[in-house]
């Protein structure tokens, strides 16, 4: 029984860095030492890391690609290598998305805001709401929750290149 506990505990450290990635814990909030921390525990639920199969972003039409972030939010919260952090996921989804929509658009809503008003049917402008739509769908089409998360913070990173640029 010990020889499998300690099998067990290696397999978990060994994949600590792939569930660190996979969870975006670069991309959290609060400090690195609290994130490998939490990566770390999330070790400990290994199995269900390693045989699952996570759902990724289906571009194809309105209805699959909200269907699909929502089945993406759902495996992250049903998850227990994640932590369970529901609100988080959510949030991490709709503000990636909402930078990248942000990259294409000019207007007065904050990063998540325009995430909600494009896919809410709340923007003035239905053609520009189509726009972003088709935009973000092509964009996130094909990726995982850590990919969702690792294009917006490149949206974000490139959003204040631009504002340094022209404020500059």
């Amino acid at each position: 029984m010990k020889k499998i506990f300690i099998v067990y505990t290696i397999i978990g450290l060994i994949l600590t860095p792939f569930i660190y990635a996979n969870n975006a814990q670069e991309y959290r909030f609060g400090d690195s030492p609290s994130k490998w921390g939490q990566a770390l525990g999330g070790a400990f639920w290994w199995p269900s890391y390693l045989f699952s199969i996570e759902p990724e972003v289906d571009g194809e039409s309105l209805d699959s690609f909200n269907k699909s972030l929502v089945d993406i939010v759902k495996y992250r919260n049903e998850k227990m290598f994640t932590g369970k952090r529901s609100n988080e996921h959510a949030f991490l989804v709709i503000q990636a998305m909402g930078a990248c929509m942000g990259l294409d658009h000019v207007g007065n809503e904050g990063i998540a805001g325009l995430y909600e008003s494009v896919f809410s049917g709340k923007m003035l402008d239905e053609a520009e709401s189509l726009r972003l739509q088709k935009l973000i769908m092509k964009k996130m089409d094909g990726l995982d929750f850590s990919g969702i998360v690792k294009e917006g913070e490149e949206c974000k990173e490139e959003l204040v290149r631009r504002s340094l640029v022209k404020g500059g």
